[in-house]
């Protein structure tokens, strides 16, 4: 019995040696094939995001954005944040998300969902994913406000148009020195 537990134990030792190289997965081969090269380290971001503020007159402006990292390194999920700037209860404003390309082009736009009621100097955080496009290390991602509802009649809203040409004016505007 004791030289069966043996025999038993060898077999398996020499079964775990014996393994293929190609059945030893590493972690890049487990990331799809496109995130190999984009994402060389985990830690790295996958696009720059920038805040765009369109309209300094509108009372609703992003304050920030932090990448949120998915465990299986899918899609991007940002935080974005948005501040009511002005001194009067805003009913409701959209955010949109617009994915720049290298070439100042941009690739796709996504509104996110609608916030309502946000109170004089009151901010509120939207995560989202970028699901419009995939975007690469390369790319900026702009987060802007594109509709705003202030209640009482006055309302703000970019059309697709607009929005795209404020965008490609923003990003191929010579930088200050």
């Amino acid at each position: 019995m004791r030289l069966a537990r043996q025999a038993a134990g060898v077999c398996f030792l020499g079964l775990i040696m014996a393994v293929p190289a190609w059945a030893q997965i590493t972690p890049e081969e487990q990331l799809p094939k496109d995130d190999i090269f984009r994402r060389i380290k985990p830690e790295e971001m996958t696009s720059q995001a920038i805040t765009l503020d369109v309209h300094p007159e509108w009372p609703i402006v992003v304050v920030s954005t932090l990448e949120q990292r998915p465990i299986n390194l899918g899609r991007p999920i940002y935080a974005v944040v948005a501040r009511n700037r002005s001194v009067d209860d805003v009913k409701s404003y959209t955010l949109a998300a617009v994915v720049v390309g290298r070439d100042g082009k941009t690739k796709a736009v996504q509104r996110l969902t609608t916030v309502k009621n946000l109170k004089a100097g009151q901010e509120r955080r939207q995560d989202t994913e970028i699901r419009a496009a995939v975007p690469s290390i390369s790319d900026h991602i702009i987060f802007l406000v594109a509709e705003v509802d202030g209640g009482e009649g006055e309302s703000w809203k970019l059309d697709e148009e607009a929005l795209r040409r404020l965008v490609k004016e923003a990003m191929t505007a010579p930088v200050p020195q």
